[in-house]
């Protein structure tokens, strides 16, 4: 394979400037999450006392980790997306001492809760779930966007029921490939342990492993020991229980191909290998694209407004030092377009 092949190509911030908002007009409240270098708020606009989720980076955790790209691909990538199955941009905003990314409040829960509860899912729910997964990362991979984060962790309900990807921690718009190492022990590609350089299809292998937690209750890889995880993924070392569905484990195992030549989702026919596959007969890809029919599972919510279901949590803020305005490396972000 060619050097020109395998080079990851950067796209131009000024093509895709996401919009700038002022924190001012947001009241941060309670914290409803905390990741490795962020947390995330419980926020009301206060002009039209709408509520919404920010994520809130120190500036100085980003300069000093070296990741003001990662942040950077994170906003890019939210403001491209366009599906009703993904946690919707509103804009950024800076000061001083932070970014903050602000999005759509989803309220109905998570799936890896639902999942923990229940144990596993029955085939018709594992669908139809499967089956809102594909149309999401369809629509990423429509727009040049790898997300690498593939997980039951990272999707929320909404009030009726449909599914939402939030985190895009690790998105980035990518034409070409990359050679990253992120994600979950036990969801990563083979190529990517290889550091091989990979592109798209290390999402379609997430989605096989997705598949298959759904259906048995814990990822097909998972070892307390991430070396045993590792050499797993390498043998493709996969266990089916007796009665798994025979129709999802053979979806399954297209997905999770070593081979990313024979891997679905990344053959010549793309999506439309998995859409066709057996395992999502009776499923009609328009209506749930257009979020049509009850879903299985309904979150106890009156409406889209309705937050009893939010899961704030304690966390006591350190405060962290400002960027002085004329070093802040952070200035072209907000520089508008000529």
């Amino acid at each position: 394979m060619s050097t020109n092949k395998l080079k990851e190509k950067k796209p131009e911030i000024s093509k895709y400037l996401p919009k700038n908002l002022n924190i001012r007009d947001y009241e941060l409240r309670q914290t409803l999450a905390k990741g490795s270098h962020s947390i995330v708020k419980f926020s009301k606009a206060t002009q039209s006392n709408k509520f919404f989720a920010v994520k809130k980076i120190k500036k100085s955790e980003i300069i000093s980790l070296g990741i003001k790209d990662r942040i950077r691909n994170e906003i890019i990538a939210l403001s491209l997306c366009e599906s009703n199955y993904i946690q919707k941009y509103q804009g950024f905003a800076m000061d001083e001492k932070y970014i903050y990314i602000i999005t759509e409040l989803v309220t109905g829960g998570g799936l890896y809760h639902l999942l923990r509860e229940e144990g596993k899912f029955p085939v018709n729910q594992a669908q139809v779930y499967g089956a809102e997964a594909v149309l999401i990362l369809e629509h990423l991979h429509s727009k040049n966007i790898i997300y690498r984060d593939f997980r039951p962790e990272n999707l929320l309900f909404d009030h009726k029921g449909f599914l939402k990807l939030i985190d895009f921690g690790f998105a980035k718009v990518l034409e070409g490939q990359t050679y990253t190492v992120c994600g979950l022990p036990e969801y990563l590609a083979p190529e990517i342990l290889l550091n091989s350089g990979y592109g798209k299809e290390i999402d379609w292998w997430a989605f096989g492993c997705f598949l298959y937690e759904l259906l048995v209750g814990i990822s097909p890889f998972y070892e307390k020991d991430p070396i045993l995880i590792f050499k797993r993924i390498l043998k493709r070392d996969i266990k089916f229980p007796s009665n798994f569905p025979p129709s999802a484990k053979s979806l399954i195992k297209h997905c999770l191909e070593i081979d990313v030549g024979k891997r679905y989702g990344g053959l010549v026919r793309g999506v439309a290998e998995i859409k066709e596959h057996r395992f999502f007969k009776g499923i009609d890809w328009n209506l749930l694209n257009k979020q049509k029919g009850k879903q299985i599972y309904t979150p106890n919510l009156e409406n889209a407004d309705d937050m009893k279901l939010l899961n704030f949590i304690n966390y006591d803020e350190d405060d962290t030092n400002g960027i002085n305005p004329e070093q802040d490396p952070f200035n072209d972000w907000v520089k508008k377009k000529e």
